[in-house]
């Protein structure tokens, strides 16, 4: 097997994946469910073979440091429409060399010194629909608010 899709389930939360187990896995989709969490347990490990994770419409608010450890060929993340208000640097590190997009439309951004890290590689690696509808602006702070986050610069960003 090398899909898995739980999509438009109504999944509230997802079971441990067992070590071992799928370790062929390339994509693994659960888009549009009602997740507020996502744990590195709820994917194999090590996912040697995992290209594509889709975790778009879900309400997930936290992506654990721990995440993307182990998926060293991970190609594609959707976080779409959920609630992310800063990818966090630590979680994204071991992949974001690997990444060829990380897809973040509609998340309510909190424009400070914790998305710094982003903004260089902001227009190579991340889908955000610009010159679209829907653009990813800033959510927070006021000052930043409705700013599209890829016009922005790192001494924009403070804390």
């Amino acid at each position: 097997m090398n899909s898995l899709v739980v999509s438009v389930a109504g999944l509230k939360t997802v079971a441990e994946i067992p070590m071992g187990h799928f370790l062929s896995l390339v994509n693994v989709n659960f888009e549009r469910n009602y997740l507020t969490e996502i744990k590195r347990s709820n994917f194999p490990r090590p996912a040697p073979e995992l290209e594509n994770i889709d975790l778009n419409r879900n309400q997930i608010s936290f992506i654990p440091e721990d995440l993307f450890t182990d998926m060293p060929k991970l190609k594609s993340l959707d976080i779409s429409i959920n609630q992310i208000s800063v990818p966090p640097e630590q979680t994204f590190k071991p992949v974001f060399t690997s990444l060829d997009r990380l897809i973040v439309i509609g998340l309510p951004f909190t424009c400070d010194c914790r998305l710094v890290w982003i903004i260089p590689q902001w227009k190579e690696k991340v889908i955000d629909a610009s010159g679209m509808a829907r653009v990813v602006t800033c959510r927070e702070p006021p000052n930043l608010a409705g700013r599209p986050v890829p016009d922005l610069k790192a001494e924009d960003l403070t804390c």
